[in-house]
């Protein structure tokens, strides 16, 4: 797992994770989230682009985040969600409160038109 953080621009942070996000890998993540809250950073696009497994203990690590932002002002966004994670986010209920879009500048921008819609269950009555 590999975990970056990059600024691009003056008021947001870029924490791009690749591999998996789970019980032996959230505390680097954590770490990022940390590290940025230290600085007073409180806009954070989380690129998961290249996530390719998140549990729940990875799924907590996203959400503290949230919290943790929004309870400064800001917010986190996510940005390049794999399917998967769209239905993770959308079935536990962070899509209601975590906004996802399709890309890292559009998550940045708060662009709506790169927006991606929670996961609906075709089925569902």
């Amino acid at each position: 797992m590999d975990v970056d953080i990059s600024y691009p621009g003056e008021d947001a942070a870029v924490v791009s994770v690749r591999g998996a996000l789970d019980i032996d890998t959230a505390s680097e993540v954590r770490a990022a989230f940390d590290t940025l809250s230290d600085r007073a950073v409180i806009r954070i696009v989380a690129d998961l682009t290249g996530l390719e497994f998140c549990d729940s203990i990875g799924l907590s690590t996203l959400i503290v985040a949230h919290r943790r932002c929004t309870d400064a002002g800001g917010w986190v966004r996510i940005a390049g969600p794999a399917p998967f994670l769209v239905r993770l986010l959308s079935v536990v209920g962070v899509a209601e409160a975590v906004s996802m879009y399709k890309t890292v500048d559009g998550a940045v921008r708060g662009d709506a038109d790169q927006l991606v819609p929670p996961y609906k269950d075709d089925l569902a009555a």
